[in-house]
């Protein structure tokens, strides 16, 4: 999961933020988007495969009786290890699936945390997902009438081309510094303003169903 210097940063960035604009932030961080089940089978069936090129062209002998079993623990242990090396999935899944996986998941939680139930529709979420190194803004109606779209584009592209996930922490927090000004200028904090919207980074466990 994400470093939590990096997460207590994300809360500090989300104060400043709504500090000097009416925008109401909200963070989504998440271990993965989706659950990669047909990557994880099709590993298992790789692995039962090699199972019986070994068992048919290698010195050793098998039994007979015994090949199915061998070739049936082969792809549950293909099916288990998968998960637990995520370089496998990373190597099995284009960019492409990676980030329309990433898109479901937070168009998703856009509206499972309400996002679009502030006063004036000026939500802002930050959907980030670890294992795709992959961030995403979504806004509210409110946004959409006062910032333009490449704003926030120009920033997700800057996303996708980094390497690591500390290279893309620190993308994030310089964009959410980016962000600030044009916020204040378009949508400037009113003095009614009140938190509409958790400050605190919400955690989840994987994409939102």
């Amino acid at each position: 999961m994400f470093d939590k210097k990096f997460l207590d940063q994300l809360v500090e960035s989300v104060e400043k933020l709504e500090a000097v604009s009416s925008v109401e932030l909200v963070v989504v961080a998440g271990p993965c988007s989706g659950n990669y089940v047909d990557i994880d089978r099709q590993n298992g069936f790789l692995a039962s495969a090699l199972m019986l090129l070994v068992a048919v062209y290698s010195p050793w002998h098998f039994a007979p009786e015994m090949l199915l079993l061998w070739t049936v623990v082969a792809y549950v242990v293909g099916i288990m290890i998968t998960p637990k090396l995520p370089v496998l999935r990373w190597y099995f899944t284009t960019p492409t699936r990676r980030q329309a996986q990433v898109n479901v998941a937070a168009r998703n939680y856009f509206f499972e945390k309400r996002i679009s139930y502030t006063r004036d529709r000026t939500g802002l979420m930050l959907y980030l997902s670890h294992f795709e190194k992959r961030g995403v803004l979504l806004t509210d109606a409110g946004i959409e009438a006062k910032v333009s779209r490449s704003v926030f584009n120009e920033l997700e592209h800057k996303w996708t081309q980094c390497k690591s996930v500390k290279e893309l922490e620190e993308a994030v927090l310089k964009g959410l510094e980016d962000l600030r000004d044009p916020l204040a200028e378009a949508l400037p904090r009113a003095e009614d303003d009140v938190n509409e919207l958790p400050n605190e980074v919400c955690l989840v466990t994987g994409g939102a169903s």
